[in-house]
């Protein structure tokens, strides 16, 4: 998994969504979530450091493809705002789900 700058993260992501409007290569997925370091000793020295701004990461997987990024609390906002440009800019490849209908029996009494 390759871990990117913000702008390169963005920037990949549009490449994604342009390979999959192209050749149908597949879905995309993203995942964000908040980055905890697994071991005691990492947390300690995080706390010890004080580097008590919480991280979020940000992951996206096309196939066997995968790149991921970490924002800081400082620099979130801005990255949202570039994400979520970037997402609207590629949601007309979405599909429509086609509606089930129900098959109403009717009982009509004559």
């Amino acid at each position: 998994m390759m871990r990117l700058s913000h702008d390169a993260f963005l920037l990949q992501l549009t490449n994604y969504f342009e390979t999959c409007k192209s050749a149908d290569a597949g879905s995309i997925f993203i995942s964000m979530k908040p980055l905890l370091h697994k071991t005691k000793k990492e947390r300690a020295a995080q706390q010890a450091a004080d580097e008590a701004v919480p991280l979020c990461l940000l992951r996206a997987t096309l196939g066997r493809k995968k790149i991921s990024t970490v924002v800081d609390r400082t620099s979130l906002s801005r990255f949202q705002s570039e994400y979520g440009l970037v997402m609207r800019a590629n949601m007309d490849n979405l599909k429509k789900r086609e509606k089930l209908r129900k098959k109403t029996e009717s009982t009509s009494t004559a």
